[in-house]
């Protein structure tokens, strides 16, 4: 069986799911959980990795992350691998702890990323382990619902996009949480086990424009160290592509921001940096013909 593609672009929004060999237990206990989120807290800062939403579970984990420079394949291997060789010291056993490859999702719309969270957080729930998601004690949830979280929980880039105070998108958070709503995450069509969403440009003849800026929490300096955001709604600079939008109906897909990056989902080639330079920010993801989905074409087996 074929290697599911591997989507890799600066700035990408991915949904990551590891899960254990035989679908026995990553986590025996909470000393396990520790050692991981430890692990995974010294990736952000050695790669620049922006942590978005958690959940360990038992035999698997859900991370929702944006990637900096550095490959997600490359940080995915530092960090599974490190800590299979510490879980196997720890337990006394050899052989493989995680089933094959990890898998990741880009997710295509920013839009989408406020499902993802949700799903994230609900899954101790859908699961049985929890009567409500803040009842979970090793997931982010709770640090979203105090709208506080420890430097290394990006929570300021996602709860923009449910408000422009503090206050009112931690409100608007825990009513997503507790409230149906009419587009789930496990509802979004997966496009080559590559990509979740659609192609479709946002509102706004198409266009999905978008204020272009340097984000909050982004590398600096070019060093892979990630910087802390200041404040809640830190205004961007001119550099960069920025994922926090004002509005639900005018946001880039990340069709977009893999342009900007260096990847064409359509052209069916790569782009060098400076092609990808001179491209208009209302440049449009094509429409896939009969349903088929977009053509991909930066294949990574890292």
């Amino acid at each position: 069986m074929p290697r599911p593609l591997r989507l890799e672009a600066e700035g990408a929004i991915y949904h990551v799911i590891a899960r254990g060999n035989e679908r026995k237990l990553i986590f025996r206990d909470d000393d396990d959980r520790r050692e991981y989120l430890d692990r995974l807290i010294r990736c952000r800062e050695r790669f620049g990795l922006g942590v978005l939403a958690y959940c360990l579970m038992g035999n698997h984990l859900h991370l929702a992350v944006e990637r900096g420079a550095t490959k997600l394949s490359r940080v995915m291997l530092a960090l599974q691998s490190a800590y299979t060789q510490w879980f196997n010291r720890r337990h006394d056993r050899v052989g493989h702890l995680f089933q094959g490859r990890y898998k990741a999702f880009v997710i295509e719309k920013d839009r989408y990323l406020l499902a993802l969270v949700r799903y994230i957080h609900r899954n101790p729930v859908e699961a049985g382990l929890a009567r409500r998601p803040q009842d979970y004690p090793w997931s982010s949830d709770r640090y979203y619902r105090r709208g506080q979280a420890p430097e290394w929980l990006d929570v300021d880039d996602v709860l923009p996009l449910l408000g422009q105070s503090r206050r009112v998108a931690v409100a608007r958070y825990r009513r997503l949480m507790g409230g149906e709503v009419e587009e789930t995450y496990e509802s979004l069509k997966a496009y080559a086990q590559a990509i979740k969403g659609d192609d479709r440009q946002e509102a706004d003849g198409g266009k999905g424009r978008c204020r272009r800026g340097r984000r909050p929490g982004r590398t600096v300096g070019g060093s892979g160290k990630r910087k802390p955001a200041e404040g809640f709604l830190a205004r961007p600079t001119d550099r960069g592509v920025s994922r926090s939008c004002r509005g639900r109906d005018s946001c880039f897909s990340d069709g977009e921001v893999l342009r900007q990056g260096g990847v064409n989902l359509c052209s069916g080639r790569a782009q060098t940096r400076g092609e990808a330079d001179e491209r208009s920010t209302s440049a449009q993801v094509r429409r896939p013909v009969g349903g088929r989905p977009p053509k991909i074409i930066q294949e990574v087996h890292g």
